[in-house]
């Protein structure tokens, strides 16, 4: 091979893997133990991940209102196992985030995020709404900046930041972790990162293994194109445990022909939107500020009689909301907020500027003349995406510590947590950050990196970029797709499986073609795509039942639900270039 990679090497104590919430959250807990951190981030620090265009929300316990009622983090707990996970959850996993997210946001107040409002009449100065739980338990922020507040906060305490560098692989020894191996987006280099310990929080979640809602127009999806689960494909090469990976999401309901997050009529849009159908009847009413009543008279709710009126109403998804069928047979639906008031209404405007993409909504809002006091804005499905509900991901032990000794996972890398987060990413980053310092510490000398996975990498590298013949990503991307929703939608069967794992082989023996750096990561984020596509398949060939609940998953020659073999998590890993799948049992 005529063409050489300039090879970079780095070392540092402590490697995140991600500079997304969870990462920036590991990096500043890890530097307080006195080592050197070093973030890598594919992207940009100050506007990448989930989070980089802002969150106007967070579910958690927050004492100086809940402790007021008498809702405990147990209560939290029992609602996300039974309304939002339907089991399908790590508890221990769910209460580590309702009982530390109080602290983690305490210190992005001192970050600079605001989390207080002088017109709030609750305990302090919150605004709370409803999300995922029986009472209001999402803390509404200022969100929008939060990844250049926590970039700051990063780099003010010593954290080195290393932009533009998509990590490959993660490389150990012995059953330990040393180190992983990485290529410039922009410079085309590859990089040899040796630490001590690393955080892998690489975002976890993917919106394109699906077609977009829009065809043809690139990346109109709710979670950042960026997004490709690099983690997720770096942790199964490295023979680790992921859970949960046949839950390919659903296509779930959104704005039409513009994905956000913060979907109607709840979180972002309360609480003045309402759901009618075509000729305005109204089939969800808008909710309304909650009554917290008089919190000083130590008023007490019956937490359980409340969950139970909240299960009966549909808890996460309520009465009357528009199925997939319905909105395909009895549509168009829209979001209608003409009944808010004006305060409500500007509430809802001001939620939308801090939450992910819809400040640029309202931009559009604007240019095009459209205002939410007088028009109607249609919904319609949005992409499938690997996460969310699902809460695929690694297996970890409470520490967020994986079978890869050293090695800590964080926010969506983490699995059993469905609808985790930002939550999750806050409090499990902050953990994980924590014991990758300490471990650091522990550790006196790097381990010996070995040189065959730098050199199949240098060799892949040069592959792509020299083959002047080879398939552009967008082209694979595409097949990739389509084999994705025609072999792996929402219907399954083992027939249609098996081809579509069949048609994956195919697809990854098609040679790849690059003329820049940016094409060649976006080569590689083909090669984590398809690594995903097929735990995604081999999980759902295994899963020999259909669920409709947490995750709608259905499978046409499985039609009924086998609690006795199938309430339990699934894991896949590979050993020895075999797939291995497994069950663990639900807590």
């Amino acid at each position: 091979m005529s063409l050489k990679m300039d090879i970079i090497p780095v070392e540092t104590d402590v490697l995140v893997i991600g500079g997304g919430l969870a990462g920036c959250m590991a990096g500043i807990k890890a530097r307080e133990h006195g080592v050197r951190v070093l973030i890598v981030e594919k992207s940009n620090t100050l506007a990448s991940g989930q989070a980089g265009s802002g969150i106007d929300h967070v579910w958690g316990h927050f004492p100086p209102v809940h402790e007021k009622i008498g809702w405990t983090v147990e209560d939290l707990v029992e609602d996300h196992m039974q309304g939002v996970a339907h089991g399908f959850a790590r508890r221990d996993l769910i209460r580590f985030v309702a009982r530390e997210i109080h602290d983690r946001m305490l210190d992005l107040e001192k970050f600079g995020i605001q989390i207080r409002y002088e017109d709030s009449r609750l305990p302090g100065k919150f605004r709370l709404v409803h999300q995922f739980h029986s009472v209001p338990s999402s803390l509404n922020i200022d969100g929008y900046p939060l990844k250049v507040k926590l970039t700051e906060a990063a780099r003010q305490r010593g954290v080195e930041i290393m932009n533009r560098v998509m990590l490959t692989d993660l490389l150990s020894e012995g059953g330990v972790i040393s180190g992983a191996l990485g290529v410039g987006t922009r410079d085309g280099k590859v990089y040899r990162f040796r630490a001590k310990s690393v955080v892998l929080s690489a975002g976890g979640k993917t919106g394109r293994l699906g077609r977009e809602s829009t065809g043809s127009v690139r990346f109109n999806l709710h979670l950042p194109g960026s997004l490709s689960a690099d983690g997720k494909a770096m942790a199964l090469r490295a023979g680790l445990e992921i859970m949960n990976m046949e839950f390919l999401g659903a296509r779930r309901y959104g704005l039409a022909n513009y994905e956000t997050a913060g979907r109607p009529p709840g979180n972002t849009w309360q609480p003045a939107a309402a759901i009618v159908d075509a000729v305005g009847k109204i089939v969800v009413p808008k909710t309304t500020f909650y009554d917290w009543g008089d919190l000083d008279k130590g008023i007490q709710i019956d937490a359980a009689e409340t969950r139970r009126k909240w299960l009966a109403k549909g808890a996460i998804t309520p009465q009357g909301m528009p199925s997939r069928k319905d909105l395909l047979e009895k549509g168009p639906y829209y979001v209608d907020c003409t009944g808010g008031s004006e305060e409500e209404i500007r509430y809802v405007e001001w939620a939308l500027r801090n939450e992910g993409k819809c400040r640029q909504l309202l931009r559009y809002f604007r240019e095009e003349g459209i205002d939410l006091r007088r028009d109607k804005i249609e919904l319609g499905l949005g992409s499938r995406e690997v996460g969310n509900l699902a809460a695929s991901g690694l297996v970890v032990d409470s520490h967020m510590e994986t079978a890869l000794k050293g090695l800590f996972a964080a926010g969506d890398e983490v699995g059993g947590i469905p609808f985790g987060a930002s939550p999750a990413a806050f409090t499990t980053g902050w953990h994980a950050g924590d014991m990758a310092g300490r471990r650091a510490i522990s550790r006196k000398d790097f381990l010996p990196v070995e040189e065959e996975p730098l050199n199949a990498l240098c060799l892949r590298c040069a592959e792509i970029l020299s083959c002047t013949e080879g398939r552009h990503w967008r082209e694979a991307e595409d097949s990739l797709q389509n084999i994705m929703d025609t072999y792996c939608a929402d219907l399954k069967t083992e027939a249609l499986l098996e081809r579509g794992l069949a048609r994956l082989h195919e697809l990854r023996a098609v040679p790849l073609g690059a003329a820049s750096p940016h094409d060649l990561s976006r080569c590689l984020e083909l090669r984590s795509l398809l690594d995903n596509a097929e735990m995604i398949i081999r999980a759902s060939l295994a899963r020999k039942e259909s669920r409709k609940k947490p995750c709608g998953f259905y499978r046409a020659d499985y039609p009924k639900q086998n609690d006795t073999e199938w309430y339990a998590f699934s894991t896949i890993r590979l050993e020895n270039k075999e797939f291995i799948l497994s069950k663990l049992p639900l807590q």
